[in-house]
């Protein structure tokens, strides 16, 4: 077995603190706005937050800690963190989910089994008419997946660096709008549309987008590398017609910017929030279905709309936290024991334009 050393670097408290405020925007966005969208009988809720930025900032900042493992780490440690600490607490959260909105859900979430094995299998969303994943916010998993796989098989081959790197950045902001614009147009069957919406085309830009942030604060690229943000603001815009939401993606991008050069963030005041971070993405996977499932149950009960909101927050990071601690970091934990570092970490220079 071949090891190397790398060198640690202390933990920043920008991550966590812009990776929180992401997931509570996620969660807020479910709880006023999507699940009366979902479910009007729900009503009308306290106040309404439909800036759909979360998720987007999410996978941005995958994007950019993408780029930083290859470079530290290479392809095999890239797949094996991510992908082991991801699908591992996904198969139980999908499960739960099922078992949940089955039985406890109103019609508009039920699922039935072929909807689960196709979830459990990660397949990206509606690739067949007849299936759905157990939660629509899952759209997130397939895409990251298909995402990390890409850019182990890209940083295999001589598209890592150069122009040919920037070349695959542009394509990944410009090929999908002029798919949209032109080919889909022309497909009178709608499959080519369906298809590019499924495999998630329409989101490439914001893993761009974390790529040219990554590059330019680490000085592999120059200041003209930044055009590609604006680029992928206009691109969300485009694919979704929600200017609010595009704002609010490029405000994002300069926080990330901002937590990747400049000063950490770090305060005593912002110790829950660094706390939330860290069981995130156990939240992300309850949120929804289940915390829907929670405001309609309560909702039957009577009980008022700021008292479901606020008992769907809590559940959501309740349930949150213990999948992180039941599931996600343990296995996480057996998996980097049971395949350890076996490929030395590359050149950290090799990576980028030059």
């Amino acid at each position: 077995m071949v090891s190397s050393a790398r060198p640690t670097t202390p933990r920043r408290s920008s991550w966590d603190v812009l990776r929180a405020v992401a997931i509570l925007l996620v969660v807020l966005q479910h709880a006023t706005w999507g699940g009366p969208l979902l479910m009007p009988e729900l009503g009308t809720r306290p106040f309404e937050m439909s800036v759909q930025v979360g998720a987007s900032t999410l996978m941005v900042i995958s994007a950019y800690f993408v780029c930083q493992t290859l470079s530290s780490s290479g392809a095999w440690l890239l797949l094996r963190n991510r992908l082991g600490r991801m699908l591992p607490p996904f198969a139980v959260a999908s499960v739960i989910t099922y078992a949940v909105t089955r039985w406890f859900g109103p019609d508009a979430l039920g699922r039935d089994g072929d909807d689960l094995v196709a979830t459990l299998l990660v397949l990206p969303p509606g690739l067949s008419a007849e299936l759905d994943l157990v939660d629509p916010s899952y759209w997130t998993v397939p895409l990251q997946v298909l995402a990390f796989v890409t850019a182990a098989v890209l940083w295999r081959t001589r598209s890592r660096n150069g122009w040919r790197l920037r070349m695959v950045l542009w394509a990944a902001v410009i090929a999908p709008i002029v798919i949209s614009a032109v080919v889909l147009p022309l497909d009178d069957s709608g499959r080519l549309a369906a298809l590019h919406g499924d495999l998630g085309v329409h989101r490439t830009h914001l893993f761009a987008a974390g790529a040219a942030l990554w590059l330019w604060a680490t000085g592999r690229a120059g200041p003209t590398l930044l055009l590609l943000i604006p680029a992928a603001v206009g691109a969300h815009h485009f694919h979704t017609e929600d200017l609010p939401s595009s704002l609010a993606l490029g405000m994002a991008c300069g926080l990330i910017a901002t937590a990747a050069t400049g000063p950490d963030w770090s305060h005593p005041t912002l110790r829950p929030l660094i706390w939330l971070a860290g069981i995130s993405y156990g939240i992300y996977l309850v949120n929804h279905s289940i915390g829907y499932t929670v405001m309609y149950q309560l909702q039957q009960a009577g009980a008022s709309p700021t008292t479901q909101c606020a008992a769907m927050v809590a559940a959501s990071i309740a349930l949150g936290w213990l999948l992180t601690r039941a599931v996600e970091r343990p296995v996480a934990k057996w998996i980097t024991t049971a395949w350890p570092d076996a490929i030395p970490a590359p050149n950290p220079t090799s990576f980028g334009p030059r």
